[in-house]
């Protein structure tokens, strides 16, 4: 950390230096995290937390005097997020085409909390678009010693499945931010009985995240 602060330090000295720091947006980021033995992973490109979760801070021009400063969301976002935020805050458009979603609205006004549209989990969205949910789920793959790892979070859920190996995870990340809780064999317990019972039944299998 003390390096981070640093080389960020050296970044706003040459910004006061050139007279660039009053319309300058920072922004910090990484690529990914390392596992450091997480599930018995030391490297990147797997979809847990150890991994996928990493720190996104922004801080806006200082002449920028409607944006929220020293909040912290909750958020499912992506690094293609970055460059349509970005162009957004210069005042530039955004292509059609971008794949990524602009994180303006956060640094605008605090998100609020919204039923998500299953009914399931809760959502988050910016308080002025509360019929429109910020991301409803993020998909990822990644190439891993030759097989296809995917996972699919809406940063309060997550399953993962790995095709080489045949397995398939589930991780309530609300309860269990570590992800040491398996839950993919209760829900296919639950769908197998589920689909026995039929719909008809009274009292069918009722799957539970918690």
């Amino acid at each position: 950390m003390t390096q981070i602060d640093l080389q960020l330090m050296r970044v706003f000295e040459a910004l006061n230096e050139f007279g660039l720091a009053e319309d300058t947006v920072i922004a910090f980021t990484s690529d990914h995290g390392e596992m450091l033995g997480d599930h018995d992973f030391y490297r990147k490109a797997v979809g847990y937390e150890g991994s996928a979760r990493v720190p996104f801070m922004v801080a806006p021009a200082p002449h920028d005097t409607v944006a929220l400063r020293g909040t912290v969301v909750d958020e499912v976002v992506e690094l293609r997020d970055i460059m349509p935020t970005l162009l957004e805050l210069a005042g530039v458009p955004v292509p059609e085409t971008c794949d990524g979603k602009s994180l303006v609205r956060f640094l605008r006004e605090v998100p609020a909390a919204v039923e998500h549209p299953a009914g399931e989990h809760p959502a988050k969205a910016h308080s002025a678009d509360a019929l429109e949910p910020w991301r409803e789920w993020l998909h990822g793959e990644h190439v891993y010693f030759g097989q296809s790892l995917q996972w699919v979070t809406d940063g309060c859920v997550k399953y993962l499945w790995a095709s080489g190996w045949g397995t398939e995870e589930l991780f309530d990340l609300d309860a269990d931010r570590g992800e040491l809780h398996n839950l993919a064999p209760l829900a296919r317990t639950c769908r197998f009985v589920g689909a026995v019972e039929g719909p008809t039944d009274p009292h069918p299998c009722q799957p539970s995240l918690r």
